[in-house]
């Protein structure tokens, strides 16, 4: 087993944040918790940001790994 450099858990603690984050504002959106449009174009529109963000840095961690090969 091979242990976790500080950024490589800081990476992992912070994709296990936004995947918790998702998931609760996903659970707000599917149960009916709306109560305008203008609620559910901001509740979608943070959940885009937040898979954006995960998507960004797990495309930083492999140009990272292809450059310090």
């Amino acid at each position: 087993m091979t242990a976790l450099t500080t950024v490589q858990a800081y990476q992992r603690e912070l994709d296990k944040l936004i995947s918790i984050d998702i998931d609760r504002l996903t659970e707000q959106l599917s149960n009916g918790y709306i109560e305008s449009i203008e609620e559910y174009r901001n509740l979608t529109g943070k959940i885009a940001g937040l898979r954006s963000a995960r998507d960004l840095m797990q495309e930083a961690d492999r140009v990272c790994a292809e450059l310090y090969r």
